[in-house]
């Protein structure tokens, strides 16, 4: 589980808050200028080819190169992204993320490419450019999944309660009296996706805590974490509690320790330990 090599989610929201957030609404030069940079991939991987180096930009410019066969976009669903950004300095590639793709842009929260994601389909590529600190960053985007939409689940009595924080995503849990002795499986979110199946690959985002509380790992600003489901890549508890369960779910696993790591020392995860996972079902190739 890599991190994000480059905060590109972040970049579009500030970015987009200081420039113009309509493509339309931007200097010709500028939006001329984004028209000659070249794009291609080829075998899964991307190439930007910058009309000249130094490559530069006054204000925020955006355009669609190609839209995809995929879903329509909605507005409020969140889809994963493939990435690559280069410097315009000397078009030199300062991130890629495009055998994983990243979770976390918002269609409609994303201001400099809302018009455009407003009409996309799953599979479209969009080239942004973007000043920042003196330097032009060219970034190619390619909506590989949109992840389906769901409902909030009651709370069931008894089991941890998840905090969420302003973006939406758990931050905490709490926990009370002794942790059960066999696996949980709940839905916080019941997604409107097809159902997961052992022997798929499905694209998660998770945050885990030991039952005192206390956080040990989480994807949250990663690439989606991809793993074949039921093929002992994960601890058992996961191959177990998220077969079956519906693309787009958010899924709570308390998972005793035989399921998890057992008497193993994990460094963060002490011998004998409960796991409490929240986990996000994006997608499922």
């Amino acid at each position: 589980m890599r991190k994000i090599l480059f905060p590109l989610v972040g970049l579009l929201l500030v970015a987009g808050c200081s420039g113009s957030a309509d493509p339309t609404a931007t200097p010709l030069s500028d939006q001329a200028l984004l028209e000659q940079v070249k794009v291609r991939v080829r075998a899964n991987h991307p190439e930007i080819t910058l009309p000249t180096t130094p490559f530069s930009v006054e204000t925020n410019v955006a355009r669609m190169v190609t839209d995809g066969d995929g879903d329509a976009l909605a507005d409020g669903q969140e889809v994963l992204v493939r990435q690559l950004v280069v410097a315009g300095t000397d078009g030199s590639t300062v991130a890629e993320e495009w055998a994983d793709p990243s979770p976390g842009l918002v269609v409609g929260q994303t201001p400099m490419i809302n018009t455009l994601l407003s009409t996309a389909h799953v599979g479209a590529q969009i080239l942004v450019a973007t000043p920042e600190d003196n330097v032009t960053y060219v970034v190619l985007l390619e909506i590989a999944y949109a992840v389906p939409p769901g409902e909030p689940v009651a709370e069931v009595p008894g089991l941890p309660t998840v905090t969420v924080d302003d973006e939406g995503l758990p931050a905490a849990v709490e926990t009370s009296g002794s942790p059960p002795s066999s696996l949980v499986v709940q839905p916080l979110v019941a997604g409107t996706g097809p159902q997961t199946e052992a022997g798929r690959t499905v694209l998660v985002r998770y945050t885990g805590w030991l039952w005192d509380g206390t956080m040990f790992d989480s994807s949250r600003g990663r690439a989606a974490f991809t793993f074949t489901l039921g093929a002992g890549k994960v601890i058992a508890g996961w191959d177990e509690g998220l077969v079956g369960q519906s693309v787009g779910s958010r899924v709570l696993l308390v998972i005793p320790p035989e399921l998890g790591y057992g008497d193993q020392d994990q460094g963060t995860i002490p011998p004998g330990s409960t796991l409490v996972f929240v986990v996000d079902i994006l997608a499922m190739d």
